[in-house]
């Protein structure tokens, strides 16, 4: 219980940083960071850690990370296809491992024995397929692992997956910051909230949309500020296509992207974590660097 949380549709892996969602686009921007690393270097143990890392994303059960997901998949694919290729391959088999943690998500204690089971197998028919020696028998056998897995996952996770609550709670929030906005002065309402928590009075604390929260926070002058904010990363990534590799860059988009979309259903912009490693990779991009013939950059990240 330490690393998830529960809640009414079972357990959600939250690690240490406590909230399902946020950790869950973390993991993400981990994630395509190391499929540029894979993509890159074709080494089996990059293969592994990145399907450790898109079983993490996909253990938050957060459906705003995996729309994000989603996004970063359809950019990387009409960016730079190799690192989309990992990142799919790494996807359909954390979807078998997804599948041996849903008798733990779904009970009051661990299924370890499943769950090692399932990580075991998804792993093992990872490293065989990314093997360029493999049968086209055995490639074919496999591949309709990761589509059953699919099948069993949805089914048993529908409730977390459809998350009619959630919608509503969301839609209800989204309509009291709005009537807020709406009501309060030009330099905003303040964070005001945080303040009644430190003396004990509860209250919605996050709208879950951040350019609603700047707004209900700051006024006119926060959606100046985050306005100015998104044109120089836009600057920065336009910029960096013409200095950087173009596999860093395509890296950066998709990660913009991503936490972008996330940033209209959740509040990853107020956890530190998130603008700070989004502002290190599109820092990345800004660097110019000798590529090599087939367009990677020389330097590690």
């Amino acid at each position: 219980s330490r690393f998830a949380t529960l809640e009414a549709t079972g357990w959600r892996a939250s690690a240490t940083i406590g909230y399902a969602n946020v950790t869950g686009i973390v993991m993400l921007i981990g994630l395509v960071c190391a499929a540029n690393r894979a993509a890159r270097y074709g080494r089996i143990l990059d293969d592994l850690n990145c399907w450790a890392l898109a079983t993490g994303v996909l253990a938050t059960q957060s459906r705003s990370a995996a729309l994000a997901l989603v996004l970063c998949l359809v950019v990387l694919s009409i960016l730079w296809r190799p690192m989309a290729n990992i990142l799919l391959w790494s996807v359909a088999w954390a979807v078998v491992a997804l599948a041996g943690l849903v008798p733990s998500i779904r009970s009051h204690g661990p299924h370890p024995a499943l769950a090692v089971l399932a990580a075991v197998v998804s792993a093992g028919a990872l490293v065989v397929l990314r093997r360029p020696g493999t049968k086209a028998s055995v490639r074919r056998l496999l591949a309709g692992v990761p589509v059953a897995a699919t099948i069993v996952a949805v089914v048993l996770l529908r409730a977390r997956i459809g998350g009619g609550g959630s919608d509503n709670a969301r839609l209800h929030i989204w309509h009291q910051a709005i009537s807020g906005v709406l009501s309060g002065s030009v330099f905003g309402q303040g964070p005001r909230q945080l303040a009644n928590l430190s003396r004990g009075h509860l209250g919605p604390l996050l709208t879950h949309d951040d350019p609603l929260q700047y707004a209900k926070y700051y006024g006119v002058l926060g959606l100046v500020a985050l306005a100015f904010a998104v044109w120089r990363l836009v600057v920065a990534v336009r910029h960096g296509r013409l200095r950087a590799a173009p596999d860093l860059w395509a890296l950066a988009v998709a990660l913009c992207a991503g936490v972008a979309l996330v940033s209209l259903v959740d509040f990853p912009l107020q956890v530190p974590i998130v603008p700070a490693l989004v502002s290190l990779v599109v820092g990345a991009t800004l660097q110019p660097v000798d590529n090599r013939k087939d367009g990677h950059a020389l330097q590690q990240i």
